[in-house]
């Protein structure tokens, strides 16, 4: 009730604007609300005037830039500082003839959001301060700068920068130049200034919406009322799905600057208390760093602008030179520049990013804003200010309407709620400064309580974030400037080894040593190949980075190392025999109509090898299997693969280009929840699983919620373990000896210790065999275990040879509590898929090597 009749009192006062001005004075209106704002009546706000002279620097670095290097200039430092300089001019002069009022409560609370909202940002990205999150657009956004700052020009679409910067080649490069301009100012790289610099844009487009909240109160504000402008901030931090996560989880950094350069001519637009020329040509250059940055947005503030200039009180010959003045720059900016390259920028239209869909929780803001509306509505700036979010949302639904269409993409009328979310925050901090409007007064408080439970029931006091992932580290970068520095000549043909598919192996290989885009699904899709699988086959290039590395795989060396990041060089010769390598990369994937799985195995070296079976499985019931059996006489690559049908579940599968086996479908063909997996049977005996894909089959015959994994499995002998051994001859069942150990006398509690054996078969073996190394005391009770199979299972008994001798290096970790005295070192044997122990050929079946005393 309390809102509708806010509502109707606000449009009761609408209809009166048109009554003499005496009349209204008498019924008790405030003739400062009436009349249009003057600089008299309204003269600028400190924080407001600092906000538009940083964002007139940054737009004019963006514009002056665009223009000047589709003029062939050089964009030189000093050019680049001379273009901020122009946009700073005007409002420094204001600021230098002291033209403002300070308002020392409301510029409080705008720096207290900034600090906020930048102090967070920072806390999650330190103490480096690099790009954070799980999207890959900072590698694109990174690369963009490092191109026009290394050569102080703008990227030509020929097919050379196409080949690096892909469509970065023709995007708008309003951002790349603002880094750059700051790069070169502070002697920093862009990559060490592109987070920073776009979470301080999303700490002053935070500032911007408190100020915007700010101005519906044509009178100054008291100063009880003005800590009620802290829920902007709060608001915003607490449901960031449409605010700061465009830059604490994703990294949509031109759609950051495209939020400020929105919000920034909405503030000269409703904040500004004169709309002089000069005031309008301030305007006009934000419009255009927008087009130059994200000019899919300049629509709202050009048909805001034009709102507000035509209902002016002017003569219509100003209002339609402001007009022209405010648009046309940014129009012709559109149309000289971005028109040329108009086929490139539908087809990035027409591509489907990857903004989450909205959920109820982000837009908490705009649930908030609706039905305080009508409070804003009291006052001519909160009429503006409303005027401005409704032409947000009919621009969202102009691309929702296009997404129809088939014209663009649907995630273009997502992405808007990055600025209706942030207008909505402040729609509820303004309606909060009119609080003293509702009538009796007795609800004042009691509407205040009611959004304070809103509030605390919307989780909206949760500011601070999760802690965020870090693709990047200091030391990965420094591995890469070191490669660039010793070998400039393999820079482009170095890989990333031992990381997850994703943002990190993308940003070592494209972000930090710039080579080509066409690597990026591969890099973004499928897993990077291990140390192991890199030294075994010979088309990998001879450097590589891992991270995370514990020791260089046999046939190579450490060249450099950086904390947890090492650069890895193959050594001149090895021999790949020694190794006894097998290699199998699979990966499943959905291609016309059905789950696709492909493999490829090497085994340089002939000898056995296992089938390979596809398991389809429901429900965890085995409903049929694809046999493929890979040639054992073949050294080369092989490829192995299945075609999993929806509608019948049968499959068609191929084995090189020598078979094409077809495999029926199952007598039962059910619904529901289904796993594909890839097992290695060998003799009946299986060795290794793992999960390929997983889906729900409906009653239509479909798969739907795909999950398809890809990965590696490796296998090969290492033979950088020797150490001196002792001796021994312990015989296991099936032909298995235990023929030599090495372990330390004596050692502290909480130490661990480290254990070497030395195994030999004297027939192969068929099965996967663990082998465990435990400490006992005399009583047999288990103090320390170390279970697993041959070197960490790389070299699993399968692959054994007869008469090898294989080192194995195991640690056993000592719990503190172990009192001093002498214990048992035990090795004992099972097979990896039943629990069946294998005895040792002794009196008791227990195969001791040795004793262990535990010291003080």
């Amino acid at each position: 009730m309390v809102s509708l009749s806010i509502y109707a009192y606000a449009i009761k006062r609408a209809l009166r604007a048109c009554a003499p001005e005496g009349v209204l004075i008498g019924m008790g209106m405030n003739d400062t609300e009436r009349r249009p704002a003057t600089a008299t009546t309204m003269p600028h706000h400190l924080g407001w005037l600092l906000l538009s002279l940083i964002g007139g620097g940054l737009a004019a670095i963006a514009v002056v830039g665009l223009i000047a290097g589709k003029l062939g200039i050089p964009l030189t430092t000093p050019f680049l500082l001379f273009a901020a300089s122009i946009g700073i001019a005007p409002r420094l002069w204001l600021l230098l003839r002291g033209r403002f009022r300070t308002r020392w409560n409301e510029l409080g609370v705008v720096v207290l959001a900034f600090s906020a909202v930048v102090g967070i940002g920072a806390m999650l990205a330190w103490p480096t301060l690099l790009p954070i999150g799980t999207s890959g657009d900072a590698v694109l956004h990174t690369i963009h700068a490092n191109w026009i700052y290394d050569r102080n020009a703008l990227p030509q679409s020929d097919d050379r920068t196409w080949e690096y910067l892909g469509e970065m080649a023709v995007y708008p490069p309003g951002v790349a130049l603002i880094v750059v301009a700051t790069s070169k100012s502070t002697g920093q790289t862009p990559l060490d200034v592109i987070y920073p610099l776009v979470v301080f844009v999303g700490g002053m487009s935070v500032a911007l919406a408190v100020v915007l909240a700010a101005s519906t109160r044509a009178t100054p504000l008291r100063r009880w009322y003005t800590p009620l402008l802290l829920v902007v901030p709060l608001l915003i931090l607490a449901h960031r799905g449409y605010t700061v996560n465009a830059y604490m989880d994703q990294s949509f950094y031109p759609m950051v600057f495209g939020v400020f350069w929105v919000l920034l001519a909405g503030c000269w637009l409703i904040v500004e208390p004169q709309h002089n020329r000069m005031a309008i040509l301030q305007l006009a250059l934000v419009i255009m760093a927008l087009v130059a940055t994200y000019p899919l947005w300049a629509p709202i503030p050009a048909m805001f602008a034009a709102i507000v200039l035509l209902i002016s009180a002017a003569p219509w010959r100003r209002k339609l030179v402001d007009v022209a003045l405010a648009v046309g720059p940014g129009v012709l900016l559109g149309v000289v520049v971005m028109l040329p390259r108009l086929s490139t920028g539908i087809a990035l239209l027409e591509h489907e990013g990857t903004v989450a869909p909205p959920q109820l929780v982000d837009l908490i803001p705009l649930w908030l804003a609706l039905p305080v509306g009508g409070l804003v509505a009291l006052s001519r700036t909160g009429r503006l200010l409303l005027t401005f979010i409704g032409v947000a949302l009919l621009h969202m639904l102009a691309l929702v309407l296009a997404a129809q269409l088939g014209i663009s993409a649907v995630y273009h009328s997502h992405k808007v709620l990055f600025v209706i979310v942030p207008l909505s925050a402040a729609i509820v901090g303004a309606a909060l400064l009119h609080m003293d409007r509702i009538r009796p007064p007795i609800w004042q408080p009691v509407a205040i309580v009611a959004l304070g439970l809103v509030l605390l029931v919307t989780n909206s006091f949760q500011v601070v974030p999760l802690p965020a992932y870090h693709p990047l580290s200091e030391d990965m970068i420094a591995a890469t400037r070191w490669i660039e520095a010793t070998y400039p000549d393999e820079v482009e043909d170095v890989i990333a080894v031992n990381s997850e598919p994703g943002p990190q192996p993308y940003w070592l290989q494209v972000g930090l040593l710039g080579q080509k885009r066409e690597i990026e699904h591969t890099l973004l899709a499928i897993a990077p190949p291990t140390t192991e699988s890199w030294i075994v086959h010979e088309e990998h290039p001879n450097l590589a980075i891992a991270a995370n590395l514990q020791q260089p795989p046999p046939g190579a060396a450490i060249a450099a190392q950086f904390g947890s990041v090492a650069v890895l060089e193959r050594l001149d010769s090895f021999d790949i025999a020694e190794l006894n390598p097998l290699i199998i990369h699979y990966r499943t994937f959905w291609e016309d109509e059905r789950l696709k799985t492909a493999i490829e195995l090497l085994q340089p070296v002939v000898g056995p090898l296992p089938v390979l079976e596809l398991q389809l499985f429901h429900d965890e019931a085995l409903i049929t299997t694809f046999d493929l059996q890979p040639d054992p006489q073949r050294n080369r690559m092989q490829y192995l693969g299945a075609d999993l049908f929806p509608t019948t579940l049968e499959g068609a599968g191929y084995i090189n280009a020598d078979s094409y086996p077809t495999f029926a479908p199952p007598e039962q063909q059910p619904i529901g929840a289904f796993s594909l997996k890839l097992r290695l049977q060998h003799n009946g005996y299986a060795l290794d699983e793992r999960l390929l894909a997983m889906f729900e089959r409906t009653p239509a015959g479909t798969f739907e919620q795909m999950a398809p994994h890809s990965g590696e499995l490796i296998y090969l002998r290492n033979t950088n373990l020797d150490a001196p051994l002792q001796d021994t001859a312990i015989r296991f069942e099936q032909a298995l000896s235990l023929t030599g150990w090495s372990a330390p006398s004596e050692t502290h509690a909480g130490i661990p210790i480290e254990v070497h054996l030395r195994w030999q078969n004297e027939e192969s073996l068929e099965q996967s065999l663990h082998m465990a190394v435990q400490l006992v005391d005399t009583d047999g009770r288990l103090l320390a275990d170390d279970t697993a199979y041959p070197q960490q299972g790389f070299y699993p008994t399968w692959r054994w040879e007869a008469g090898e001798h294989v080192i194995d290096r195991r640690m056993l970790w000592l719990d503190p509590s172990i009192p001093p005295g002498t214990y048992e070192l035990v090795v004992r044997v099972r097979e990896s898929n039943t629990p069946l122990e294998w005895l040792a050929a002794t009196d008791d079946g227990i195969a001791r090597i040795g004793a262990l005393t535990i010291i003080e």
